[in-house]
């Protein structure tokens, strides 16, 4: 078949595709054009933390309006940083997401979670007051829980950080988790893939900048949900977030009770590519689990437990395996229409990418080619990413794969 039929053949199927699931053919070549872009994160609430391999906004919005419609759910038993949660709500779609990881779940609630204009208020004035609060010459109280997670850190960014988050025991809970967003994003920029630590008053006064900032980006979410769910306020009905093995969701009676997906939009841990999802690398190589102090959530997991395998394992049958348990509950909580879109990187695509869709077809999932430009799937270029650690050679894990599939029709019951 020469290109012009094949063209033609595609063009066919992917009407038929697009009749047979409900998604809207005419926002295709949007979400075909948002994979070759370089537009830097920004917008609503996405730079409140700079989560490993997060997705693009722009990528996200655009598979949000062309596989789904207004009131729809939205999927993501992956979401990380929630950028899948920002964009799916602030298109007017209902989102229910899961995560292993604490750290994912408390960043992606509070992207996600509105405040009133007292609570501005409290927390600007609470950030205004840490200046005449804060004393590195007097020492922290310390709590044994979160020894471990302050090893690697200089001496005044512990006492700076641990004082200031003594002082957020009078805010309520949702102030108290914003506030706590801010000092996590401060220490973020000051240790994370840092050489060398800036000093305390840097610091405090980076922090203040990302507070103004930070607010104005949740006021900027506020308006695009007035604009297209026709309400400022989140409820439990719009929005759920679950701190859960993506294995169990099948049976999680806070997914079933949701409603089933319109479209399942994620990015799975990266089959052979070494990314730190619980640590923040500082000063060389030190590793710090800082982040789970800051933000009070427990963590007492190696790497392998983020990642569906150890990065070092000779054999990628594990991380297939566990791949492969995760899909097959994702397949039981969709349906005919539910399409499933994925941005992948490989360590080694020429070998991993045909293992890796090997794995989806045992789970029950049959590609949908067209969207993917045929056999080979369409990649996109990450601008500027940077991986914790080069171990051997990770070049090709700044190329993502789009994948895009639904459920197969033997796992459909025909």
């Amino acid at each position: 078949m020469d290109d012009k039929a094949n063209s033609h053949a595609n063009e066919n199927a992917g009407r038929a595709t697009a009749r047979a699931t409900g998604w809207d053919v005419s926002y295709l070549p949007s979400f075909l054009a948002s994979l070759t872009s370089k537009a830097p994160v920004r917008g609503s609430t996405h730079t409140f933390y700079r989560y490993p391999a997060r997705f693009s906004p722009e990528f996200a919005r655009h598979a949000v309006r062309a596989f789904s419609q207004s009131g729809d759910v939205v999927l993501d038993p992956f979401m990380g940083g929630g950028t899948s949660a920002v964009e799916a709500l602030g298109e007017g779609r209902r989102f229910i997401g899961t995560d292993i990881n604490r750290l994912a779940c408390f960043v992606s609630a509070v992207k996600t979670t509105l405040l009133s204009t007292a609570d501005e208020a409290a927390i600007i004035a609470w950030a205004a007051s840490l200046e005449q609060r804060i004393d590195l010459y007097k020492p922290v109280n310390g709590d044994a829980t979160w020894e471990h997670c302050q090893r690697a850190l200089p001496w005044w960014l512990r006492r700076l950080f641990g004082q200031a988050l003594a002082t957020l025991h009078g805010l309520p809970p949702r102030q108290q988790a914003f506030a706590r967003c801010t000092l996590l994003s401060a220490a973020q920029w000051a240790l994370d893939c840092k050489s060398s630590v800036p000093g305390a008053r840097e610091v405090l006064d980076h922090h203040q900048l990302r507070v103004g900032e930070m607010l104005h980006g949740l006021q900027e979410f506020a308006a695009r949900l007035q604009l297209h769910a026709g309400s400022r306020k989140i409820s439990p009905k719009t929005k759920r977030l679950i701190c859960a093995d993506a294995r169990a969701l099948a049976s999680h009676p806070r997914v079933k009770s949701f409603g089933q997906p319109k479209l399942i939009l994620t990015s799975p841990p990266y089959l052979g590519v070494h990314v730190l999802y619980h640590r923040w690398q500082i000063l060389g190589r030190k590793e710090t689990a800082a982040p789970y102090w800051l933000a009070n959530q427990a963590d007492g997991h190696t790497g392998k437990f983020y990642t569906f395998a150890d990065r070092k394992a000779a054999s990628p049958a594990k991380y297939l395996e566990t791949l492969k348990c995760c899909f097959e509950a994702i397949v039981q909580v969709a349906n005919d229409k539910t399409m499933v879109v994925q941005l992948v990187a490989f360590r080694d695509p020429e070998i991993q990418l045909p293992l890796y869709l090997g794995a989806l077809e045992s789970a029950g999932l049959q590609r949908c080619d067209v969207l993917a430009g045929g056999a080979a799937p369409l990649t996109r270029q990450v601008p500027n990413r940077k991986w914790y650690a080069n171990l051997g050679v990770q070049s090709s894990s700044s190329t993502e794969f789009l994948i895009v599939h639904r459920r197969a029709r033997k796992a459909r019951g025909g």
